[in-house]
């Protein structure tokens, strides 16, 4: 717990817990209420690759953006025309004027904040706290997430059964205005950057081109792009299997996702007490295949019980992975390429389910959820195994300095 001793970065990570459970008590009403009035899987996919396409697009720029400018100030920015946008829907909701496109569009400008918000966010850990702290505030963060991923749902739920769908655009609203309080109560001063005198698009090729010398760099994110790819069929077509493979309700979609969580905080848990282990790039091997099993064990039930254990597993698995690889990537490389790594990471480890939401949600349709997500599971664990033939060297990775080429 030592990153807790710096006042500034408990503010992040209370701001960070406000809009995150927010945001989990909005998916599940969001992914409730798009199932309700449309009855489709592939407008529940169509959404989610509304919700990760500008990521996949844009975290680059987002990452060039981070390390040339005030951080906070950039996130104060997105945070509160995040806030407006999901509380419009929130009314629109009220009022029973909402339909499918508003809600594509606002998860469309949302994913294009975020892809500029999250890269600041997760390089801002790097600038308030000092370095050798950076792996527990990385673990604590994403513990913090975590949790947050276990009771909001759970909340999400109860709220959408008692008050309906609009309250969920309503908690994310406030969950991001007590983003925006923390970020203004800060009082730590961002670093003085150099001046910058090559564009963006040269500092997004100089990223690329330290990347590609890197080996550890480029398994480490190939692997996070594989788990988004892959492994995000879980996520997008969880209202699917609720109601459909399940025959539940929202309320069964809240413990689903919960049950992800719970999984997730065990997952951080696990990275916290293994701090000392040095096999960190086996770690993340390990993590992604059985988060694979448990996917595909998953997809294969239709018993509520195996279905929520399996959840667990998964959640915890794939926690760890991405927690893992957050940490690696903020300490590996020179700090000068954080903001431009973490938006290469938030490209692939994330933006890349854009893509894959869309092609599950089709698909489920033609083949049925179950046989849709199980596929993705075996195709993830078969590419996996490639990159560990292909990149061997990666998953012998510990914590050490690469080197530290400027761009």
């Amino acid at each position: 717990m030592r990153s807790l001793q710096y006042r500034d970065f408990r503010l992040l990570l209370l701001g960070a817990s406000s809009f995150w459970m927010g945001m989990f008590i909005q998916y599940v009403a969001q992914g409730w209420l798009v199932l309700r009035i449309t009855d489709s899987a592939f407008w529940v996919g169509l959404v989610g690759s509304a919700g990760a396409l500008p990521i996949l697009l844009l975290s680059p720029l987002g990452g060039v953006v981070a390390d040339r400018v005030d951080r906070k100030r950039l996130m104060t920015f997105c945070r509160t025309a995040i806030a407006l946008s999901v509380l419009l829907l929130g009314l629109l909701t009220t009022l029973d004027m909402i339909n499918r496109w508003h809600i594509l569009l606002v998860a469309l400008l949302n994913s294009t904040l975020a892809a500029f918000d999250v890269p600041a966010r997760q390089a801002l850990v790097a600038e308030l706290i000092p370095e050798e702290d950076v792996g527990n505030g990385v673990a604590l963060t994403s513990t913090a997430l975590n949790i947050t991923m276990v009771l909001g749902p759970a909340i999400g739920a109860g709220l959408v059964g008692l008050l309906g769908e609009e309250v969920g655009f309503y908690a994310a609203a406030a969950g991001n205005a007590g983003m925006v309080a923390a970020l203004l109560l800060m009082k730590t001063r961002p670093p003085s950057r150099a001046r910058q005198r090559r564009t963006p698009s040269q500092e997004m090729l100089s990223v690329m081109h330290y990347v590609i010398r890197q080996r550890e760099l480029q398994g480490i994110l190939l692997l996070a792009a594989v788990a988004s790819s892959f492994g995000g069929a879980v996520n997008v077509l969880l209202p699917v299997f609720a109601r459909d493979v399940l025959g539940g309700e929202a309320r069964d979609l809240g413990i689903l996702t919960m049950a992800s969580g719970i999984g997730a905080v065990a997952g951080t848990s696990a990275l916290l007490a293994l701090k000392q282990f040095h096999r960190k790039g086996l770690s993340l091997l390990i993590s992604f295949w059985a988060g694979s099993v448990a996917q595909m064990a998953f997809a294969a039930s239709s018993i509520y019980g195996f279905s929520v254990a399996a959840l667990v597993i998964q959640g915890a698995a794939t926690s760890f992975q991405m927690a893992q690889s957050q940490s690696l990537l903020l300490t590996l490389p020179a700090r000068n390429f954080h903001g431009r790594i973490m938006g290469l990471f938030m490209m692939l480890g994330f933006g890349a389910s854009s893509v894959s939401s869309l092609g599950y949600g089709a698909l489920a349709e033609a083949w049925g959820p179950q046989l849709t997500t199980l596929s993705a599971g075996a195709a993830g664990l078969s590419v996996s195994l490639l990159l560990a033939w292909r990149r061997p060297s990666v998953f012998r990775v510990a914590k050490t300095e690469l080197t530290a080429d400027r761009p």
